[in-house]
């Protein structure tokens, strides 16, 4: 994505590297203030391979497309050519050139640039729509944008940025007012209701762009209803065990302690700052023998869950159930 000189799509690696900032990356660096559209060789920023790129600005819209192939395959592909074009005409084009045959490839990779951009967007899991940025009027939806709004692409495509009210309720559109006139991505997170009665959580950035002498902005939206909802279920949780008048410790599988409650440090006399990180063994009583705690770890190991009673050692040495 050009404005933000971040990854928007990727294959393979796709999670591992969206949203990555690629502007320190050589393309953006050296190439892209040179040509719209070339090739060079480098070593990725995403996962410090040297490979031969090639890339073209997809006109009118704020996107790039890059492919790449290592010099090892490269110069396998480069071998099996030989015999069939002759060696010193292969070496005179390699120096000639930079490269013939990959730049072959590259060409017809860069023609289909335009139809892979569509194909990108459209099974992208961003919603991505774009707006005609005077008049307001959305122009285009991906299938996902549409989706995580609970609408139908044609009621989506009825949208006008300036009469929707959840625009102006949660601050989108003075947030989308103030790219355009800056002529850059800004980001911004909101909790609404849509229009199609859908709840939700987003993480939103407006890019603002320009196509045929139009101001046009583009929308990515990052539905974060999943991770909120489950971030409000853990501060639930949390205060369910906070206000337990029983004590609760919580280990990782590492059979560190991570947390305990209020109570623990009650009934036992440990602050947490005494037992995050340690080992429960050092709670230990010695009424148990290793035969118990076997069977235990079997228990909770097989069936997720233990039931029975531990004697321990509280802070002062006493020993209770």
């Amino acid at each position: 994505h050009l404005p933000s000189k971040r990854v928007a799509a990727r294959a393979p690696d796709f999670e591992k590297t969206f949203n990555q900032d690629m502007g320190k990356s050589t393309l953006f660096s050296e190439q892209l203030q040179r040509s719209p559209v070339g090739t060079y060789f480098a070593s990725s920023v995403l996962d410090n391979t040297e490979r031969i790129f090639a890339y073209r600005v997809i006109e009118g819209f704020p996107f790039l497309v890059v492919s790449a192939i290592d010099e090892e395959d490269f110069l396998k592909d480069l071998t099996k050519a030989l015999p069939r074009i002759g060696l010193v005409l292969a070496l005179l084009s390699v120096l000639m050139i930079g490269g013939s045959a990959y730049l072959v490839r590259s060409h017809k990779t860069l023609n289909e640039a335009n139809e892979l951009s569509r194909q990108m967007l459209d099974s992208s899991p961003m919603g991505i729509a774009v707006y005609d940025g005077r008049s307001g009027a959305c122009q285009a939806v991906n299938p996902s944008f549409p989706a995580m709004l609970g609408a139908t692409p044609e009621e989506a495509l009825k949208q006008n940025f300036n009469t929707v009210k959840n625009w102006k309720t949660t601050g989108m559109l003075d947030t989308a007012m103030e790219s355009m006139r800056r002529g850059v991505s800004l980001r911004k997170e909101v909790h609404m209701t849509t229009s199609f009665g859908r709840e939700i959580w987003l993480e939103i950035i407006f890019c603002p762009f320009e196509h045929n002498g139009k101001k046009q902005l583009m929308l990515m939206l990052d539905d974060r209803t999943a991770a909120r909802v489950a971030e409000k279920q853990l501060r639930l949780a949390q205060k369910v065990i906070d206000s337990s008048s029983e004590a609760i410790m919580i280990t990782n599988t590492q059979q560190q302690i991570i947390s305990v409650n209020a109570a623990f440090e009650t009934i036992t006399g440990f602050p947490s700052s005494e037992v995050l990180g340690q080992n429960p063994k050092m709670f230990g009583s010695g009424k148990h023998d290793a035969e118990f705690f076997c069977a235990m770890w079997q228990e909770i190991n097989d069936t997720g869950r233990w039931e029975g009673e531990i004697w321990d050692r509280r802070r002062d040495g006493e020993i209770y159930p």
